[in-house]
């Protein structure tokens, strides 16, 4: 698992609870829109951008067969709404079990419209 985080003190916390947990993860501390592209399984952010220009930022770690996974607030409609203008994606959303009125957006086959 890579983790990314460009916050120091951020991925400091992150290196320290990998450690303790004997956890095996790496942490890159630098931008996302700046790390080379991943390729990943599954791509995951929480608060980092509207979810049109989050798909666009974490889309480039992924492949065509990546699920995202990107918690959303009360607004998520809007924002699935607004991302469709750019995007073509399947989405299933689910109630958050740790926040009222937030949900889980899973998201597969993205493609630019």
């Amino acid at each position: 698992m890579v983790l990314i985080e460009s916050d120091q003190r951020k991925a400091a916390f992150l290196r320290s609870m990998i450690r303790s947990l004997s956890l095996s993860c790496k942490v890159l501390t630098e931008r996302i829109e700046q790390v080379t592209p991943q390729q990943t399984d599954v791509v995951s952010a929480r608060a980092l951008a509207p979810l049109s220009r989050l798909i666009e930022i974490a889309s480039r770690h992924g492949t065509p067969d990546t699920t995202y996974v990107f918690p959303k607030g009360i607004h998520y409609l809007d924002e699935i709404d607004a991302a469709k203008e750019r995007w073509k994606f399947d989405v299933d959303v689910r109630p958050s079990k740790t926040e009222k009125g937030s949900v889980i957006l899973t998201l597969e086959n993205i493609a630019r419209v």
